[in-house]
């Protein structure tokens, strides 16, 4: 499993989000960090996250190309069977790629997505640490190819 963190000028949110990916109770990842040319501390705070965990790695942009070039550059770096996204302000529940990896395979879907928690701006905590109260942002059930192409 890949998980691509792009990230631009995230040195506030950095350090909580990789911590939601590393503590996920499917273990055997790998995560991409995908520096897009940051001007504060990203890269040292990620630099200190790859030194503490041999599953983070960074890979560092030149030129800041924005978060689609960014992911774009992770997905080419990653050497996992799947792919998953997480941005570098997002927290993860636990059993967030688990889950995902379990319905994956036993829908032998070949895209998954899901709804998300918006999180209280003054939110201190960890993924773990997240209680749902509402604020959840719904996707549709199911999508068809015609549907994701109208939805972008």
């Amino acid at each position: 499993m890949t998980v691509v963190m792009p990230v631009f000028n995230g040195a506030r949110t950095l350090r909580r989000s990789v911590t939601s990916v590393l503590d996920q109770t499917f273990r055997s990842l790998e995560l991409v960090v995908v520096d897009d040319a940051s001007t504060d501390d990203t890269v040292r705070i990620a630099e200190e996250l790859a030194e503490s965990d041999a599953r983070v790695r960074i890979i560092r942009r030149e030129r800041s190309g924005g978060p689609a070039a960014a992911r774009n550059s992770g997905i080419a770096g990653g050497t996992g069977r799947f792919l998953a996204f997480c941005d570098a302000d997002d927290l993860w529940l636990p059993e967030k790629l688990e889950r995902r990896l379990d319905l994956a395979r036993t829908s032998g879907a070949s895209l998954l997505y899901c709804g998300y928690h918006r999180v209280p701006a003054d939110f201190a905590g960890t993924g773990a640490d997240f209680v749902p109260e509402g604020r959840v942002v719904h996707v549709p059930t199911r999508l068809t190819r015609e549907g994701l192409r109208a939805a972008t």
